[in-house]
């Protein structure tokens, strides 16, 4: 066994990643719930695990592309490491869960309660969140690259240096956001509302701000150069710095 630990280690695998519960998984396949549960590196791809309870299970390293979870309950799940692109999570209730590293290009959020969750350098790349609920979550350095985010709510979401790019973000709820360094280029911004966001260095060229509003946020040292500038409002935003043109 100890010789079989070294193996993995020197492939750069960890012993916990096939570390799930037989019963556990059992019990899903036979489709049960499974509440504060380990199905740590299951295969669950494709699977339909919709309107199921979940609560505090361990998701680590599983793979889950193309899974169903909508309408799923998920409260304090942990997903880290996890393969979850293409998986389905409309209208999920899954807050304060743990996405730290996930790779979840073109998973789709709609609808769902994403409260207080972690995406700490995780991978959503083309993922939805329309209407989603991403209050307070914490999300440095994660990647949110060409995602649909209309009218999603990032009230005091924690997103210094996040990837943005190409982002579909209108009317969406920034709030006392901090976006310190994000990149933003090109994003869609339309009657997004930016108020008291902290968006110091934040890139936003050629990005499209008409009718953004950012009463009170600090732009301080942020590009907008390209902008599209068309009835935004600033306000009392601080731009020291801040370039135009």
């Amino acid at each position: 066994m100890k010789k079989l630990l070294i193996l993995l280690a020197c492939l750069g695998i960890s012993s916990t990643a096939f570390a799930y519960s037989n019963a556990d998984l059992e019990k899903v396949q036979a489709g049960g719930n499974c509440i504060n549960g380990d199905l740590s590196g299951a295969d669950l791809s494709g699977l339909d695990l919709s309107d199921r309870n979940f609560e505090g299970t361990k998701f680590n390293q599983a793979r889950l592309a193309g899974t169903n979870f909508n309408n799923t309950r998920l409260n304090d799940a942990v997903f880290d490491h996890a393969l979850i692109s293409n998986a389905t999570f409309r209208s999920a209730d899954a807050t304060k869960v743990s996405f730290k590293y996930t790779s979840g290009a073109g998973a789709d959020f709609t609808n769902a309660d994403l409260s207080a969750s972690n995406f700490y350098r995780a991978q959503m790349r083309g993922a939805k969140f329309l209407n989603a609920k991403l209050q307070y979550i914490e999300a440095q350095e994660a990647s949110f690259d060409s995602i649909v985010a209309d009218y999603a709510n990032f009230s005091h979401a924690n997103l210094p240096y996040a990837w943005m790019y190409k982002a579909q973000l209108k009317n969406t709820n920034f709030k006392h956001a901090n976006m310190y360094c994000v990149k933003l280029q090109q994003a869609d911004l339309t009657e997004a509302d930016m108020t008291s966001a902290k968006m110091g260095k934040t890139n936003l060229r050629s990005s499209i701000l008409a009718s953004t509003k950012f009463n009170a946020a600090v732009l301080d040292n942020a590009d907008l150069r390209n902008a599209d500038l068309t009835y935004t409002e600033f306000g009392t935003a601080t731009k020291m710095n801040t370039k135009f043109e």
